[in-house]
């Protein structure tokens, strides 16, 4: 089992491969595979190419089906459609990619006084020093400023938004992340290059969204109603056996291919 040690710690599985049951239903194909996957993540710092992105989110799909086929075989629940709360669909990298445009181009269409404080924050501060940088560079009126989703704030937000499979923008969830600690860790690695401190703090937010209080959270912003469907949504990539290491390896992917 050293193998599982070693993805256990080092390639972002985390906590996801979470009882006895599932690790010793999982073969060896399975670790393997999650093995290989683990391997190909680029190291920090790196940028990786349009070629090596769609290759892992292909290899994804490809362990989500390999997942389902294992549930059903071992009557775990979430195959065959007996427990449709699991989405073993993984999406292609260009079907990612679609979605987090898609959040981001809602994200600009909000005017700026109705955006989370945090997004407003990097809004201003990005255009003032572009509209300094401009009047020193050319002494000719300032650029055309910044929108949320240019940001690092709303960049990012766009991304791990898609990660976890939600089709467009919710306010309440950017909110609610954008106020969480491992977000303020997050934005500040990145803007140190400190990519090992991000990782980290990414995996922590994902333990972060799946605690029950952030449902909580998430129902004072939109409804109980709206907030079980969303959860649902978000939950439902977190299938058997693989965890969140291709949630968590498709944002960071996505991010180092457009580094």
């Amino acid at each position: 089992m050293k193998k599982y040690d070693h993805i256990s710690r080092e390639l972002i599985l985390h906590e996801g491969i979470s009882t006895e049951a599932e690790r010793v239903f999982l073969n060896v194909e399975m670790i393997e595979r999650i093995c290989a996957l683990g391997d190909k993540l680029p190291l920090d710092g790196h940028k990786a190419t349009y070629l090596e992105t769609s290759n892992f989110f292909a290899e994804a799909q490809e362990l989500s089906k390999l997942a389902e086929d294992l549930a059903l075989r071992y009557g775990l629940p979430g195959a065959a459609g007996k427990c449709p709360e699991f989405d073993f669909e993984f999406p292609s990298y260009d079907e990612f990619h679609a979605d987090a445009a898609k959040i981001r181009e809602e994200m600009d269409e909000i005017p700026l006084a109705e955006l989370p404080g945090f997004i407003q924050r990097d809004i201003k501060t990005a255009n003032a020093l572009r509209y300094e940088d401009h009047l020193v560079a050319t002494r000719q009126e300032a650029p055309v400023p910044l929108k949320a989703s240019m940001t690092v704030s709303g960049y990012l937000m766009s991304k791990i938004l898609a990660g976890l499979g939600l089709k467009g923008l919710v306010t309440g969830i950017i909110e609610i992340i954008g106020s969480s600690g491992p977000w303020g860790v997050m934005i500040s690695a990145w803007r140190a290059g400190d990519m090992k401190t991000f990782k980290n703090a990414l995996k922590l937010l994902m333990k972060f969204i799946f605690k029950g209080k952030f449902l909580n959270l998430l129902i004072k912003k939109v409804g109980e109603s709206a907030a079980k469907k969303i959860l649902a949504t978000m939950t439902g990539r977190f299938v058997p056996f693989l965890g969140w290491a291709l949630i968590i390896g498709g944002i960071l992917y996505a991010i180092y291919e457009e580094a």
